[in-house]
């Protein structure tokens, strides 16, 4: 399933109307039934970020990048062959999700891993 439907299908299943999505989000119910109905496919990071939260799930999830898991979160493994079907964008976003739940020494070793690698690359 796509953004659109996800948004539609956590809704219903978590018996919250339009009204009450919309209000958390900070914009008015059409423009919920916009992304419902894909009129509206360019929807905002912030914007998904705060679908997300009210629709018990992660933005991955609701772009339908990753699964969502019983508890509402997502699983970050996406099998290889997945990565490369859905290109460069797919692949930032993950790595994006991953970095965010980071501490401090993590983030470091990320930026000393890649600067190794760049490093590699530009030779």
């Amino acid at each position: 399933m796509g953004l659109r439907e996800n948004i539609k299908a956590k809704r219903t299943e978590l018996d919250l109307t339009l009204e009450q999505v919309a209000q958390h989000v900070g914009v008015g119910r059409q423009t919920i039934q916009k992304y419902e109905s894909g009129i509206v496919a360019n929807i905002p990071s912030d914007r998904i970020e705060k679908l997300a939260e009210i629709l018990q799930t992660t933005p991955g999830a609701l772009m339908g990048w990753v699964e969502s898991t019983a508890q509402g979160s997502a699983d970050l493994s996406l099998s290889p062959a997945a990565i490369a079907d859905d290109g460069l964008s797919r692949k930032r976003h993950m790595i994006e999700e991953r970095l965010r739940k980071m501490d401090e020494a993590g983030l470091d070793f990320v930026i000393a891993a890649t600067n190794v690698l760049f490093d590699q690359q530009s030779k």
